[in-house]
Formats: C-alpha cells, structure tokens, sequence
C-alpha cells in the first residue's frame, strides 16, 4: 500500500474524461508507516514506565497524524502488558512489579479509549462536512416516469440494478457504504488479483489468513475491501485467541510452580503478542475503513456518480416504457412542454424540484381522459359510464377500467370459527410483507372489514392501496364502507378501532381502492393471505405454534419477495392483548405470561373479557385455583391454591408462586363460571433453554422475557451494562424477544433512565466494542409513519441505522437444567451477585464463553484471585438475581 491509496487504484476514463479515484490515505499518514515524531509501542511502553499520567499521554497524542498512529499502537501496548501481568503473577521474574504492570495497563486502556473517541468525532466532523452533489444531468422524463410508475418502476430499476451485481439501494447509498459499493458502481478500479482472491475466502479460511498477518504482519494487503472483512471477523478471531490463550494459561497453570521453566511462560507470552499484534491490525484496518467511507461518501456527490445514476433511471424509465407506451408518450409530451417555458432548466438540477408537480399533472390528464371527468367513487376507483338506454332508474355498474400504476397491491383475509368471536385476520402484499393479528369480530360479515383496517393501519400511510378480498359480497361491504362521502379526518392510530379507521378514511379517495377483477379469488396472493389467517386463528386456539406460525409467515414472504417484518412493541405502557376464547359451554381460555411484578407479587392478572365476566358472577372475593405444573420446585404436578379477587387480577392468598416461575412464563388458563374454579397449567419445553444465562425449561412469551428480566440499574454499573439495559428497557419489541432503538437516540434514552453524565464520552467506545463482541449489531431498518422504528427496513422509506440486542438462546440438556426446591425466601428482593468460579461436574470443561469472561474479569481487576480458571472450573458472570 502506498501513502496515496490501496495498490491497483487507478483513475479510469468515463466518457474520455478522467474520473479521480479513491485515495482513503492522502490526507494522513500511511497506517502501516510512522513519520518522525510519532510514538511507537516501544515509545509508548518507555512513557508508562517513565511515570506518564492519563491526560498527559492524551494531550502529546490528540493530533491527527499521532493519534492515527497512536492508537494501533495503543491496542498492541495493552496485550502485551496483560500477558506480562499474567506472567508475572504465575511466577516469571518481571523487570517491574506486577502492580506497576497493572497501573500501565490501565492508563494504555483509558488513553486508548479518549483517542478512540477522538477519532470518532474527527470522523464524524469529516464525514459531514461532505456537501451534497453540486449537479447533475437532465433527465426529468426519468424522474417523472419513477414518480408515476410506483412500485413496478422500482422492480424495473432492481432488475437493472441486480444484473449489473449491485444491490438494490446502489443509487442512494448509506452512511456504511464504502470501497465495495466505489468499486461496484465503477467509480475506482478493480481490485488486484490477490485482493479478489482474499476476499472470496470463507469466514473460516480468512480467519486463518488474518492470525496469520497477525502473526507475520503485512502478508495481507492493506486494502479497504479487506479491512472491511477484518472487522466484520473481529469478534471470532478474538473468540479463538482468547480460547488459545485460556488453554495456555491452563497448561501452565497444571505445572507447579517450582517447577516451571521457560519454556512454560514462553507459550503463554506468544499467545498474548500474537493478540497485541492481531489488536494493532485490527485498529489499522478501522482507521482504513473510516477513510475509505469518507472518500466513497465523496464519490456520491460527484458528476460521474449522479451521470451513472441519472442513466440507471433512464434505462429503467425506457423499460417501464414498453410495458405502457402511452404513459410515456404522454411523459415525453408533458416534459417537453414544461422545459420549454420553465427558467429551472438551466439550473444545477434541471427541473428535479418540478418533479412532483409534473407527475401529478400527467396522472390526473390520465384520470380524466375526456373533457367531462369520470364517475369516481370515494375508495379511489374509476368508474366507465354506460349508457342509459335501456335501463332503469337504479344506480349504473360499476365496471374497472384502469389499473393504478403507482397503488401498492394487498391481498387481505379474516378467518372465523362458530364457536368464538376471535379472528384471524392476514395481510400480505405484492412483494412480500407480510402481517398478522388477532381481534374479536361479533359477527361474520364484519371481520373482513377489521382484515382491511388491520392492513390499511399497518403499511405506511404515504402508499396508494389496491385491496383484494375474496367474494363479491364482501367486496361489495367493504366498498360501501369506504365509499361514503364526507369530510375525512385525520386518522389518530393510537387506541382506533379497525372499523373506526374505515369510517376516519371515508372520502380520502386517492389512497385506498376495493379492487373488483376476474379471477383474484384463485390469485396467489389472495390463497396466501387466506391460509395465513387460518394458521394465524389456530395458533391462538392450540391447533398450531406460535413458532409454526412464524414459519408459514416466512414462507410466504420468502415467495413474494421479502423477509417476514414483524410488529414491534413500544416501550410505552401498552395494553398487551390476550387472545380469549369462549366455547360454548362458556368455558373461558386464554394463554397468559406473567411480568415481573405478577410473579413477586403472586399475582394472576386477568383478561378485560375475563375480569368482566368473573365481576358478573356470583363467586365471592375468595377464588379456588389450581396449579398444574411439573417441576422439582412443587411437590407433585398440581398444587391447590387460594386466591382473593382484586383490580389487578387474582393474587395469591398464601405462598408464592413455583420458584421457577420467571417473568414471561406462560400460563394456559381456564375458567369455567359455573364451577368458579381457575385452572393455570405451564407449558413445559422438550428441550430447556439457557437465554441470556437464565434457566428456562417452559414456554414464555420472548418479549416479556427481554423487557422483565433486564438488570436492574444501580450507580457504579459499566457503560456497557448501562446500553444492554437502554435497548432492553427502552428498546422496540419484535415477537422473538429482539430489541432495536434508532442509534441516535441511544444517549438520549440512558440518560432518561439515570445514566451519569460523566460517563457519556465512553459511550461510542462502549457501543463498537459492544458490537465488536456480537452483544450487539448494527442493523438497518426504517422509521414508520408514527416515527417508530420499523425492523427489517421498509423498501418505501429511507434507511435508518438501528442498535440491535438479541438474547442469546442455547439449548441444554435436561439432566443439566438446574433443580429447584421449594424455598421459603419466595420473593426476597433483586439483588446483585458478583461473578465467581463454580466446579464443573467431572469430566467437564469450561466453554469458550467462560474463558473469555473470566479474562475480562481478570482483565478489569474484579477478582480476589487474578490466577488463571484452573481445569476442572468455569466461570459465571456477574449478574441479577431476581429472588
């Protein structure tokens, strides 16, 4: 690599021009190379031992030229010391006292982290100090047609975009985009040969190449491709360094200490210049990365790019053309005429900002058609007038006679059973996505109706709809719902009904439309949507899961187009809707999971239908319950209870609940009124689970489970334990427990929980490491109309970056789940639980896992005994216990 840019980037001609490539370096210091005046590690290691405090350090390094330099070195000077703190502590003579090695330790970590954070901000300066484009070619007729053409424009354009191998959002690339998306739009060179070659490995074979570079360091090229590889390998590679150094650690930890020599210490300090060297290249290849995005960031404003770009859309525009090749003469006419009289057109930006005046007036010449408008109904649809002769004096049919090009298509269905008012309902659109949901209908004819509201909340309120229904009857209700005129309102989602929705959407004609065609009851679409229903329907009633249900909602998003997006739930106190059932022997059932403060309150809370029902009845304050669940906790499998009536549901009169009992438990219920008896029965796993290090042998509803056993804050705790905290607590819901929040509003929310000011400039640090580590990603999603996030991205919106938490679920065997005993101190207080070591049973060792912990531990100087895990021992993080 030269100090101008990666090897192989040259300028390339486009159009005989000369089109300036990337140079990610020409503006600081080669990575790999040091000018005169910048520190080394050997520099570094001389400062610490020479008595240089925190900010002193900070304040020589803080320039640009010595902190790029810096901080790699930085990362190699905290490896090295650790290993000679191990090594010192186990026996090896040092040149400085072991407590001198730790204090050195911690100032080449806390300097590491000020650099680090000073580079994010000088990134971040850079970054948006890029201006946008400055220009680009005319190519309104372009602009206009994608206006106009909606959705099967945009499907042109992927097409397009995907036989040139570029990915969909090629033309509006994100705050990530860098040298892969420069290459691929062929804004710089091809890579080299052995670049191309590196980065086909799989994860496995490029892990081996980047120890190997660690090991013997510039083996691999300093390309960006490749340092984007790197960091997205970071946290594997660190996972089997810290394995290799916790079984070097073990194997001199077997020896006596009398008795061990060279040798022994040497595999120990290998292992840990091998991580020094493996951490400087990684921090190396970020400072790359970084570069590159800047300069990838230029190129998307340049001329070249919006040229590329404005003919991608040309080229789409033309194929869209074939498909309609009237709406593109009337485009080429309308375009024409515009630029002749309009003074934009000699602008930087011809015409674009006319771009939505334009498109609109060619739909509604479209629309029109003849100098005396059509009939259109309040629901959108075009209406063909026929002639009178011959008829009576009732209303005219209603014939379509056009298709809108710009409408999104949406199949809907509602699925019923004779003996409850709870539906199924089901939406699934053109390209894929897909939605669910329970409600309760009082009659037949009217839960299609509540399928059409369901589909018209969830999609973004900016989207044309066609909606497809099966059966004309229902066709015909839905449209005359929608087709009363009047003065329509501004739908307010928050507490609508479904069917108050249609009556709010009375007279907002544009938007949504009942389509009316031959055949659509045997589309796909529509078999999709109504099978849906159906599964969706089964699943509240036992007949399916809730993970089979989620199964047939990926596979028909995965036919139409796109991955499954699942509802989020907010952070707010909302009310969470339970699903009851009534048979016809009035026999209420419902499935409900237990929150935190049911479970330590021995409390049973209670459906509205329910609780209602049961305020009807004759029973007195005092309600019979029994207790159906197998486990070690209770003695036997059913326990006979007593539990008082109250505004919160039922709680128990004595005792508590099982100790196994954990927040998001699901319990199956049944009343019957006529016996008064309350029957609650657990749902056991086949297999049990360990999710997030909590023993779960029953099923349990994920998104109570990640909000409800989230660690309760306490001043003292660690930044990183501050983010887990913020995305559990805060965090929008998807039905798998995942937790996602818009990054920006990351610092704004800890702060609302209490996080300490003081310890806000550590959070960038904290939130790479965090996702460095695989606690947590980065993922790209959208904000939906009401200014939520939406996960994953919505195709209509503009992409936003997202923080990701997922708990993390293993599967363990039952022999090994822990054994409960009934305990009398039931619903003792939270409280905190160190980390410690714990034998394992014989024949058992360690996991990766522990041995990474039990470094970090050792790493941050939080245990009485900083020797190595011995064998035979692992070790249990520090953590809540709930009781």
């Amino acid at each position: 690599m030269t100090a101008n840019g990666p090897v192989g980037d040259r300028p390339i001609r486009d159009g005989g021009k000369p089109v300036p490539v990337s140079r990610p370096h020409a503006k600081r210091a080669t990575v790999g190379t040091r000018r005169a005046g910048e520190f080394d590690a050997g520099q570094i290691r001389a400062r610490l031992r020479g008595g240089a405090d925190k900010q002193q350090l900070i304040g020589e390094l803080r320039g640009d030229a010595r902190r790029r330099a810096a901080i790699p070195e930085l990362a190699y000077c905290v490896w090295e010391l650790e290993g000679e703190t191990v090594l010192a502590t186990n026996g090896f003579r040092p040149s400085q006292s072991v407590n001198s090695l730790r204090r050195q330790r911690v100032i080449a970590e806390f300097v590491l982290a000020a650099l680090l954070r000073i580079e994010h901000q000088a990134y971040e300066r850079r970054f948006n100090a890029i201006g946008s484009a400055r220009s680009a070619p005319n190519h309104l007729s372009a602009l206009v047609m994608q206006q106009i053409g909606g959705l099967p424009f945009q499907k042109e354009l992927r097409r397009l975009l995907e036989a040139d191998g570029l990915p969909p959002n090629a033309l509006h690339p994100g705050v990530t985009s860098g040298w892969a998306w420069a290459r691929a739009m062929g804004l710089v060179e091809n890579a080299s040969e052995q670049v191309r070659l590196t980065c086909d490995l799989e994860d496995n074979e490029l892990l081996a190449e980047l120890l190997e570079d660690a090991a013997r360091p510039g083996s691999l090229p300093d390309d960006p491709l490749i340092a984007e590889r790197r960091a997205d390998l970071d946290a594997q590679a660190m996972r089997e360094i810290r394995l290799r150094i916790g079984t070097a650690e073990q194997h001199l930890y077997s020896v006596e200490r009398s008795e061990r020599t060279s040798s022994h210490f040497a595999a120990v300090r290998d292992v840990y210049k091998l991580a020094a060297a493996f951490a400087r290249r990684q921090h190396q290849g970020e400072l790359i990365v970084s570069d590159s995005r800047i300069r990838a960031r230029e190129l998307s404003r340049s001329m070249t790019f919006m040229r590329r770009r404005a003919d991608y859309l040309q080229r789409a525009a033309e194929v869209h053309a074939q498909l309609n090749p009237a709406l593109w003469d009337s485009v080429l006419r309308a375009v024409l005429t515009h630029q002749r009289q309009c003074p934009e057109v000699r602008s930087s930006f011809p015409c674009a900002e006319c771009t939505p005046q334009l498109a609109q007036t060619i739909k509604d010449e479209r629309r029109t058609g003849s100098d005396e408008p059509p009939k259109a109904t309040a629901a959108g649809q075009i209406i063909e007038q026929t002639s009178d002769v011959g008829r009576s004096n009732e209303s005219p049919p209603e014939r379509l006679v056009s298709t809108r090009v710009d409408a999104v298509l949406v199949a809907v269905s509602a699925s019923t059973t004779a003996r409850s008012s709870t539906v199924g309902l089901a939406w699934v659109t053109e390209d894929g996505q897909v939605g669910v949901a329970i409600d309760q209908s009082p009659t037949d004819l009217e839960a299609p109706l509540l399928a059409v509201g369901r589909a018209i909340a969830d999609l973004p309120d900016d989207l044309s709809l066609d909606i497809v229904l099966r059966g004309r009857p229902t066709r015909a209700r839905a449209r005359g719902r929608l087709s009363v005129q009047g003065t329509a309102q501004s739908a307010d989602m928050e507490g609508t009904d479904t069917l108050d929705l249609l009556d709010q959407l009375r007279g907002q004609s544009p938007r949504v439309r009942i389509v009316n065609e031959p055949g659509m009851d045997d589309d796909q679409l529509s078999q999709a949507a109504a099978e849906l229903s159906k599964v969706a329907l089964a699943a509240v009633r036992g007949g399916h899961s809730a993970r089979e249900l989620h199964k047939e909602i990926d596979t028909v998003a995965a036919k139409f187009g796109v991955e499954e997006r699942k509802p989020l739930l907010a952070p707010t106190p909302e009310a969470q809707f339970v699903a009851v059932t009534r048979s016809t022997s009035g026999e209420f059932r419902w499935l409900q999971p237990l929150r935190r403060d049911d479970v330590t309150q021995r409390r049973l809370p209670l459906p509205t239908a329910v609780a209602a029902a049961l305020d009807r009845s004759p029973s007195g304050s005092r309600i019979s319950l029994t207790l159906i669940h197998r486990s070690t906790a209770i003695h036997g499998e059913t326990a006979d209870l007593v539990a008082l009536v109250t505004a919160d549901g039922l709680r128990l009169k004595s005792g508590y609940w099982p100790r196994d009992f954990f927040p998001g438990i699901f319990l199956d219920c049944t009343w019957k009124p006529s016996s008064g008896r309350f029957i609650a029965k657990t749902r056991r796993l086949p297999q049990p689970l360990s999710v997030e290090g909590h023993s779960v042998g029953y099923q349990y509803d994920a998104q109570v489970f990640t909000r409800d056993t989230a660690p309760i804050s306490e001043h003292g705790g660690s930044v990183a334990d501050w983010v887990i905290l913020t995305l559990r607590t805060l965090g929008y819901l998807d039905p798998d427990g995942r937790a996602v929040l818009a990054e920006d509003a990351l610092e704004r929310n800890m702060m609302e929980l209490g996080f300490p000011p003081a310890q806000l400039p550590q959070l960038t640090h904290v939130v790479v490491r965090l996702i460095r580590e695989g606690r947590i990603q980065r993922v790209e999603g959208s904000l939906g109309p009401d200014g939520r996030p939406v996960f994953p991205a919505l195709r209509y919106r503009s992409p936003v970056e997202l923080l990701s938490f997922r708990p993390r679920i293993v599967q363990v065997h039952r022999d090994e789940a822990p054994r409960h005993q009934a305990d009398p101190r039931a619903g003792q207080r939270p409280h905190k639980v160190s980390g410690f070591v714990r034998r394992l049973p014989s024949g058992q060792s360690a996991s990766d896992e522990a041995l990474e912990a039990h470094a970090e531990a050792r790493r941050h100087a939080e245990l009485a005994n900083d020797a190595p895990l011995k064998p035979g021992f692992t070790f249990v993080r520090k953590h809540r216990r709930l009781g």
